[in-house]
């Protein structure tokens, strides 16, 4: 499974928020993600670091973990 990872600039956090099972799709939702296209997969998400900070995530890939 492609699991497509955020990291909170705040508070460094990492965490996934969708995922596919197929490679060429996880290559093509990154590749329009980083052209700005709308879709699941964003460039950018806001974060909620805990209750009262909120940091922006950047996208910074699909991450593959093999089914166990």
């Amino acid at each position: 499974m492609y699991h497509f990872t955020y990291k909170c600039r705040l508070c460094g956090a990492t965490f996934s928020k969708s995922g596919t099972s197929k490679e060429q799709a996880a290559m093509d939702a990154i590749i329009l993600a980083s052209l700005g296209r709308e879709g699941d997969v964003r460039m950018f998400r806001v974060h909620a670091c805990n209750t009262k900070d909120y940091g922006i995530a950047d996208l910074i890939g699909a991450k593959f973990t093999p089914d166990k």
